[in-house]
Formats: structure tokens, sequence, C-alpha cells
């Protein structure tokens, strides 16, 4: 589902500016879906991997008393447990 959305979203929204200023490469001139992937300068997908990686080596550590891919402090396909508010609909009003 969020690649059907990483597919929509960009037919509707571009932000505004460079992509890359060095390169000249304008968001409005980015292709979309699988096309982009040739269009990304080598930095911009070093900045991709490095953030990737820092969040996992430093989120998603696996804890040896637990179930592979069961990371303390998230829920469901990784979502955190605080991303979700959990009010009461009486407290609420």
């Amino acid at each position: 589902m969020l690649a059907c959305v990483g597919y929509i979203i960009p037919e509707y929204f571009r932000w505004p500016g460079y992509l890359s200023p060095e390169k000249g490469l304008k968001f409005s001139e980015m292709p979309h879906g699988i096309a982009a992937i040739s269009k990304v300068p080598l930095e911009g997908w070093l900045q991709i991997v490095l953030f990737i990686g820092h969040y996992e080596g430093y989120f998603w550590r696996q804890d040896a008393k637990r179930a592979p891919g069961d990371f303390e402090g998230y829920g469901f396909l990784g979502v955190g447990k605080n991303f979700i508010i959990n009010v009461d609909p009486i407290e609420f009003q």
C-alpha cells in the first residue's frame, strides 16, 4: 500500500525548488516511479542509505531474548507503539 502511495502522490504534489542545485535538477523535473531511480544523484542515494542504516542500527537493535524481528517499542509492521495514540473516546470528548 505504501508503494502505491509513492506512485500516486507525485502525480498531484511536488516539492518546490531543487533536488540537486549543483546538477540543476528540480523536483518538478523528476520522473515518477521506477524511472526516478536512475535520475537521483549518487549523493542522494548515499543520504538515503545512510539514513536507513542509521535508523535500523540505532532504533532496531535485535535483543537476543526476543524473537527475530520483534523489536522493543515497535508493534505490527514496525510501527512504533507510541505512534498510535490510545485515547478513551469518552475522555477525548
